[in-house]
């Protein structure tokens, strides 16, 4: 349970004050559970595989209510919202944030859709390096603060339902509107990008790994790291960035991911190179870790574009499909030496899925071979050679889980 302030429409449709403090009811528990099985992440009587996704399954439920770590207020907000939703219901909440400087709303104006709206605004500080972002704010007059660059901005979400083939899985909502409001005015200030400056990220994770980047991160959510002025500290801080932006990074364009790869693949040289680091190997490996599971991740992402035949805005023929999409999965297959079953899984599925396209099969696979032109005996080898490459990753998965069956 949580307290709130409730405004109602009485039989009137006048908005009354239903409830000053009242209790907004959060089964919190059962919500959970149903949701994780729902989504897969849970099954009946294993508990093992409830302790392991119970995190994950939380964060979801919650991010697709605007909310990336919950805490009680936010929960009960959450679970009272998706109680009204689906009951059809016309609704605003409103959650004041732990930092006091960010409101959430959540709200359905009768529309049928299957979440409700989520939007944030709040309290930013903007980047001295956005120029053209404090130029445009500068002649509107519209800071709060312009001494400190704060402003003020509004945010709009659209969620995403949970997809186990997608490689951002744990993607429940991304940016779809972003507004600096006018303090003064109200006036809606459109067309700055605020918080999806590539360019800000990678002067920023320059900065960490130089040692000159100042503030204060949460590592694991248990320990408050401030500044970058030891080795240990840009490790966790590091660690906290690609956390973060993970999913950015996943999605983002090639040559931002270059030029992040360049910074990093430097650092970590430079780590391996320095003897007095050895006390800190695990966070070493560790963040190395998240680096390769990013680096696996892109290439699936790639694989998904491959296998719809749209990749890097160009259409390809069945032919230039195989022929890209073995070239990766045999950069991909050394890759896998650090190994994530889930990242494995997609892969599988998505070698599947071209395995098994009909046109595919019915002009290429299952003519007779002598019937079929030079380009398409091409064809027909190339499939093959995926076919092995499919057998390939099952055999890796199948060692993975028979190393940790014998270790359990």
């Amino acid at each position: 349970m949580d307290r709130a302030h409730v405004l109602a429409k009485n039989a009137y449709d006048h908005f009354q004050m239903a409830g000053v403090f009242a209790s907004l009811p959060s089964d919190i528990d059962g919500e959970l559970k149903r949701f994780g099985m729902r989504i897969g992440k849970f099954q009946m009587g294993n508990n093992d595989l409830y302790e392991r996704n119970r995190s994950f399954v939380m964060q979801f439920l919650m991010e697709l209510y605007g909310f990336p770590v919950a805490s009680e207020r936010r929960s009960s907000a959450a679970l009272f919202a998706r109680r009204l939703h689906k009951m059809g219901e016309r609704f605003l909440i409103r959650v004041l944030g732990q930092s006091d400087r960010v409101i959430t709303s959540i709200w359905n104006d009768g529309t049928a859709t299957r979440y409700p709206h989520v939007e944030k605004i709040a309290l930013i500080r903007i980047d001295e390096d956005q120029k053209e972002v404090l130029d445009t704010l500068h002649e509107s007059s519209a800071f709060v603060d312009e001494k400190n660059r704060v402003a003020l901005l509004r945010v709009c979400y659209r969620q995403h339902s949970y997809d186990p083939d997608n490689v951002r899985q744990d993607r429940a909502l991304s940016v779809l509107s972003q507004q600096i409001i006018h303090p003064l005015t109200g006036e809606n200030i459109d067309g700055l990008n605020i918080i999806r400056d590539s360019t800000n990220l990678i002067l920023r994770l320059n900065d960490i790994v130089r040692g000159e980047y100042t503030g204060r991160v949460v590592f694991k959510r248990t320990e408050i790291v401030e500044n970058t002025d030891t080795d240990e500290k840009r490790l966790k801080f590091l660690y906290v960035w690609l956390t973060k932006h993970q999913r950015r990074i996943i999605g983002y364009s090639e040559e931002f991911f270059t030029n992040t790869g360049k910074v990093l693949d430097n650092y970590f040289a430079n780590l391996d190179h320095s003897d007095s680091l050895d006390e800190l190997a695990d966070l070493k490996q560790e963040v190395r870790k998240r680096y390769r599971y990013i680096q696996q991740a892109r290439k699936i992402r790639c694989l998904e574009e491959i296998r719809t035949r749209v990749y890097r805005n160009e259409h390809l023929n069945y032919d230039r499909m195989l022929s890209e999409a073995l070239t990766l999965l045999q950069e991909l297959k050394f890759e896998v030496s650090v190994y994530f079953d889930d990242l494995v899984a997609a892969t599988i599925h998505h070698i599947e899925a071209m395995l098994n396209d009909r046109y595919l099969r019915r002009h290429y696979v299952e003519k007779a071979e002598q019937s079929l032109t030079r380009a398409g005996q091409e064809v027909r080898r190339k499939y093959g050679r995926l076919v092995v490459l499919l057998d390939d990753f099952n055999a890796i998965r199948k060692t993975h889980q028979a190393s940790d069956e014998a270790a359990a």
